[in-house]
């Protein structure tokens, strides 16, 4: 009795699994996806997708055709996890601004509003990788295509991958055997390439897909041979050698709203638009024979083409405890991003637990992220060691720009100098070399300290404007608004070091009183004979000068560095070539954005510098405020005593702002290398030494996670030493030499680091970092609104910049 109940168990239990069985048999082992799998959960879930999907395409035919773009566009990077749909943010560089996005893939308002609907039917069930699948299929059969049975179950990615976008999907003009190489990195075949490519048969593309097909195929000049001559006259009445490289024009003429399979019998009469559909019939016999086939039998199309599509939707996807389920699909659940909010806004209790907000049970951070405070030095770090350099090379210019800005003839103690050359060479002989360099500490530490403290404050200002944005990049007039925050700061804190340098230049042996023996005998003095608040003279032109200087300098370095990376990656476009900034531009860009700082606020560096100088040896001084060096300027000497020693200051700053960015941009960025098995586990070491936490890391592809509840403040004392072995990490310097030789990746040991390229990055790919505290594309920087952890692999070079599929 007992071992007939034992079978009977064992078969109940067979027959209850089975389905889970024959799903992971039909559906590939990437998961568990099976079509009846919101049945329980969200009956109606298909039904909404459907609603939704057919009300569109009656008021916008092309929004079938997109879908399935979306769908293809996802699945190819990475898996269908719906990576596609995420906006820019802090910790993340969006698919949507790739080449093949840009321009082409749209929808994205309409998968919106289907989540909506979703959530409002059955909140936080249905993922957004699995809509982008049901709505790829619902628009195939509203236009007359075939239906299938779309296995579900996937989950969302919580990152996405740009450089995934830019080389894995194919591209219009890649050759037979890339696309098709593309295709079976995916899992998919020759028949899935074929068929797959039917999509075709509804949709547009813009004239830059095809150009190079009527007027330079093979770069001779002459058009492809492979198009019919007829078609291609008519193209060329709207697609011009240049100009209208927006003009849409249908993938299949004969039926562009219909799916069927017209599309393959326009390849056989040469009339495929795309250079990638056309191969297919003219470069690949088995291709050519499949073509054929389903030009004559479009239910021999209809068939292989549902279950390529069922094939295309098991790529990698997410299932299980993997990934997650998007409340809105363009962005991370708030549980994700940012992590700061539970570190700065969450409770904490006796056992020095973070206690996050809205009932959400654990923190979950981006590794850049959570290292963002103790990296956030780093600018400032940067911004001293520019501020250094700059002073030590042009200390002798700032000494007689000062002396020209008091000098105002009328009765000053400083010799009378007819220019820059003669006020330098005045100097050396009266005063010697001691005269050129005097105030130079003063100068040196507030320099330093003034950039150092600039950049930092200017950081944390552009990222806070940053927080919860969609786009990447910040407008003018937050870059303005960054620039003037930081610059009130920094005059608040370094405008008695600035005194005490103004003071000491302008001491000669002609000066009537005692003259000051160093930096510290002046603050002696001058708070003993004039008292604490004279260390601020000149505080309000001070404050109008950092304030609207850094704001229109930085201003200017952010928008024309916007214009000569736009240039560049056009020019990347024709001629791939590396188009990373370099040190010519970074000095190019300071020294002009400096010239148009000090044209427009110099006269506030002249009233600053005269309220500042030392009364005379009655305690009297020359000018009382602002106003009265206005007046007084303006009555004896006019608007050109406004802009004394001009000459002066633009040699010294111009040639100083340059070398200042030079140094910042090539000392920030330290950049964490994820994919070496040495970081991965010295990082698994900190995590255990962080004592009542629980954190976990999850190093997926070159991004890491922390995850898990315990006290950050630990975490991130340990995380942001980098003394002895209390760090166990492994950092790398971004350098433009620092070149990795060729190696395995420690997980995946097909793939390797290309040894000509840095970190895996081939020098044709550019990275881009939204909100860029270190300004630099070339060497990225390591801080919460970066995405650090760029993923290095599957680095192909992408020879394309439209769309497919």
């Amino acid at each position: 009795m007992a071992k007939s109940l034992n079978i009977l168990i064992a078969a109940l239990s067979l027959i209850a699994f089975s389905p889970f069985c024959l799903c992971s048999k039909a559906y590939g082992s990437g998961g568990y996806l099976f079509p009846q799998f919101y049945d329980h959960s969200c009956p109606k879930a298909q039904e909404i997708v459907q609603s939704i999907v057919a009300k569109a395409f009656e008021h916008d035919p092309r929004m079938p055709a997109s879908l399935l773009r979306l769908h293809f566009h996802d699945c190819f990077v990475k898996g269908c996890d719906a990576s596609i749909l995420l906006d820019s943010s802090g910790t993340i560089i969006s698919e949507k601004r790739s080449n093949p996005n840009r321009n082409s893939a749209r929808g994205f308002e309409l998968i919106e509003e289907i989540k909506h609907a979703l959530e409002q039917e059955c909140p936080e069930t249905v993922s957004c990788a699995d809509i982008l699948a049901l709505a790829a299929r619902d628009s195939t059969v509203i236009t007359g295509g075939p239906s299938w049975e779309v296995p579900l179950g996937r989950r969302d990615a919580r990152g996405a991958s740009l450089s995934g976008s830019n080389n894995d999907i194919p591209a219009p003009n890649n050759t037979f055997q890339t696309i098709l190489t593309k295709f079976k990195r995916q899992g998919l075949d020759l028949v899935d390439l074929v068929s797959l490519s039917g999509s075709h048969t509804i949709g547009n593309s813009r004239c830059t897909s095809f150009r190079q097909r009527l007027y330079n195929q093979s770069g001779n000049g002459k058009p492809d041979l492979t198009l019919s001559q007829y078609y291609a006259t008519l193209l060329r009445q709207r697609c011009p050698r240049s100009g209208g490289d927006q003009t849409l024009f249908f993938l299949d003429f004969a039926t562009p709203f219909k799916f069927d399979n017209h599309y393959f019998k326009n390849l056989i009469m040469y009339k495929g638009l795309l250079s990638s559909d056309e191969i297919l019939f003219t470069k690949n016999k088995q291709s050519k024979e499949l073509v054929e086939l389903y030009a004559e039998n479009q239910e021999a199309f209809f068939e292989q083409f549902a279950k390529s599509m069922v094939k295309m939707g098991n790529i990698s996807p997410l299932t299980g405890a993997k990934g997650e389920i998007r409340r809105i699909c363009r962005r991370l659940p708030s549980k994700t991003a940012p992590c700061w909010k539970h570190i700065l806004n969450g409770r904490q209790n006796s056992e020095s637990e973070i206690v996050p907000e809205d009932g959400e049970s654990s923190i979950y951070c981006p590794f850049d992220s959570l290292m963002a405070a103790s990296w956030q030095w780093e600018n400032a770090t940067a911004g001293a060691v520019a501020g250094f350099a700059t002073v030590a090379a042009m200390h002798s210019l700032d000494v007689v720009r000062t002396r020209f800005q008091v000098n105002d003839g009328r009765g000053s103690s400083l010799p009378t100098y007819k220019n820059t050359a003669h006020a330098v060479f005045t100097i050396a002989r009266l005063e010697g070399l001691r005269g050129l360099y005097a105030g130079f500490f003063p100068a040196v530490i507030g320099s330093t300290v003034s950039w150092g403290l600039y950049f930092f404050f200017y950081g944390r200002a552009k990222q806070r404007y940053a927080r919860g944005r969609d786009d990447e990049k910040l407008s003018p007039a937050l870059h303005l608004a960054s620039a003037a925050e930081a610059g009130a700061l920094v005059c608040l804190c370094t405008n008695p070091i600035w005194l005490v340098k103004t003071r000491l230049q302008l001491q000669t042996p002609l000066h009537q009183t005692q003259p000051y023996s160093g930096l510290l005998d002046a603050f002696r003095t001058i708070v003993k004979e004039e008292g604490p608040r004279a260390l601020y003279k000149g505080i309000v032109p001070g404050l109008v000068l950092q304030v609207s200087h850094g704001a229109i300098q930085f201003t200017a370095y952010e928008e024309l560095r916007k214009i000569i990376v736009d240039l560049k990656e056009r020019r990347r476009k024709s001629e791939s070539t590396d188009n990373l900034l370099n040190s010519a531009d970074y000095a190019a860009l300071g020294g002009s954005s400096k010239v148009a700082a000090v044209l427009l606020t110099y006269p506030f560096q002249v009233i600053r510098a005269r309220l500042q100088q030392r009364p005379s040896t009655n305690g009297i001084p020359r000018y009382i405020d602002s106003l009265h060096v206005i007046r007084e300027t303006a009555r004896y000497e006019g608007l050109r005593g406004f802009y004394r020693g001009l000459t002066a200051n633009l040699l010294k700053n111009v040639p100083a702002s340059s070398i200042t960015f030079i140094v910042y941009e090539n000392t920030c960025g330290f950049k964490v290398n994820t994919n070496s098995s040495e970081w991965y586990k010295s990082i698994t070491r900190i995590l255990k030494k962080v004592k009542g936490g629980d954190f976990l890391l999850d190093a997926d592809e070159g991004r890491a996670y922390i995850s898990g509840l315990g006290d950050p403040h630990k975490l991130l004392k340990l995380m942001g030493s980098v003394k002895g072995k209390a760090a166990e990490m492994t950092f790398v310097k971004t350098g433009g030499h620092h070149h990795h030789h060729q190696h395995h990746y420690p997980h995946e040991p097909n793939l390797h680091y290309n040894s000509d390229s840095y970190y895996g990055q081939p020098p044709s790919y550019n990275s881009y970092w939204p909100s860029d505290n270190c300004y630099s594309r070339q060497h990225p920087p390591y801080y919460s609104q970066s995405l650090a952890m760029q993923p290095y692999h599957h680095q192909y070079p992408y020879p394309g910049y439209s769309i497919y599929g």
